[in-house]
């Protein structure tokens, strides 16, 4: 054993920040991301805890501001009170509209048939994918539209035959029990 261990081991996993400091830093990550940085919200801390308040254009500013503040050191809670500016939204038909052009412009999701239902500017996406990227590529494009408040991802993975990975195979577990079961010293009354 290492006699150093003690020496280099912190007292609690967690970085204590000033709430000043932790506030310069969140405003500074908020400044650098573009997806963010127009809407310049307004930032306070107390005892760690961060909250956010303004307008921003769209909903993915908003999850990417609360994603920047907690990512933050020292930040141990997100209050995200930010609002979407508030201007004359497009119909819900005409929203539904612009994200079908979208997904069928998109090199990866043009080849997907998805269901999008928009009620009182109240998104939600329905339908199937092959992978999790699939699925939260059309949740990022669908949340920079204007006229998208909310968004509900009820897309499914089900990926097809002609995407079936080795990992989804169903003989995987039976493969890999004979393959414990051929190592004798892997059996279960052999473990050391």
């Amino acid at each position: 054993k290492w006699p150093q261990t003690q020496r280099l081991q912190r007292p609690s996993p967690y970085i204590q920040q000033s709430d000043r400091a932790i506030m310069r830093a969140v405003e500074d990550a908020l400044l650098m991301d573009p997806r963010v940085n127009a809407a310049n919200p307004d930032v306070s801390v107390i005892n760690g805890v961060v909250t956010l308040s303004g307008v921003v254009d769209t909903l993915y500013a908003k999850r990417a501001a609360e994603v920047d503040a907690l990512n933050t050191t020292g930040v141990w809670k997100v209050d995200n009170l930010l609002h979407l500016r508030y201007r004359a939204f497009p119909a819900d038909g005409e929203v539904e509209s612009m994200i079908r052009d979208v997904f069928k412009r998109d090199a990866e999701l043009h080849t997907l048939d998805f269901d999008v239902n928009v009620t009182d500017n109240h998104l939600i996406l329905s339908g199937s994918v092959d992978t999790m990227g699939q699925k939260v590529r059309a949740e990022n494009i669908a949340s920079q539209l204007e006229g998208v408040l909310t968004l509900e991802n009820r897309i499914q993975m089900t990926p097809d035959g002609r995407t079936e990975l080795p990992y989804r195979n169903r003989c995987v577990p039976a493969r890999l029990q004979q393959a414990v079961e051929s190592r004798g010293d892997m059996g279960p009354n052999n473990r050391a």
